[in-house]
């Protein structure tokens, strides 16, 4: 006996390009997948060119999270980072500022998210919350909520990267130390 299956044993979609699927649970786990494989890329190959298809981009692996930065436990990641190093070239005295009662974002065209979050965070008696920052940038700005959410979590790790805030219970405000 061999170890080759009889074809004229096999089910009635072996070979079929429209069928098969070496990843489905019913033909990976079939006695005839290793006949069945080429068998139906070839038959695909020759639908292709009969209609002029072109064949399919190879699947592209998804892209990996952007890398992230400890400070001070925790994580921030480098696109935070880089903003911080632009805030702080031209606000070198950043903390102070907002431990003064003023917006360290003087300018009103740029970074506009960023002055917005030291708004809402200057306004909060008792600091402020992401939901705060979120429903600012929403009434503000006009910014649909994931854009909101986007930019409040980069605001946040920039505060928190700079040493400006403390959180407490979800509350983040102005660290005094």
């Amino acid at each position: 006996m061999t170890d080759v299956m009889d074809p004229g044993l096999a089910p009635g979609c072996f070979g079929s390009p429209l069928i098969f699927n070496g990843t489905h649970a019913v033909c990976s786990t079939c006695a005839f997948i290793t006949e069945c494989r080429p068998k139906a890329a070839v038959r695909l190959a020759v639908l292709h060119a009969h209609f002029g298809i072109a064949a399919p981009a190879p699947a592209v692996a998804a892209p990996l999270p952007p890398p992230r930065l400890e400070v001070g436990g925790v994580l921030i990641s480098k696109k935070a980072m880089k903003t911080v190093d632009r805030v702080e070239a031209v606000c070198s005295d950043f903390k102070s500022a907002l431990l003064k009662g003023v917006n360290p974002i003087v300018d009103k065209t740029k970074r506009v998210w960023l002055r917005i979050a030291c708004d809402v965070l200057l306004e909060g008696n008792d600091g402020m919350t992401k939901d705060d920052l979120i429903l600012a940038y929403t009434t503000k700005l006009d910014w649909g909520r994931e854009t909101a959410i986007a930019h409040a979590n980069h605001a946040l790790q920039v505060f928190t990267a700079i040493g400006a805030t403390l959180e407490i219970d979800g509350r983040f405000s102005i660290r005094r130390d």
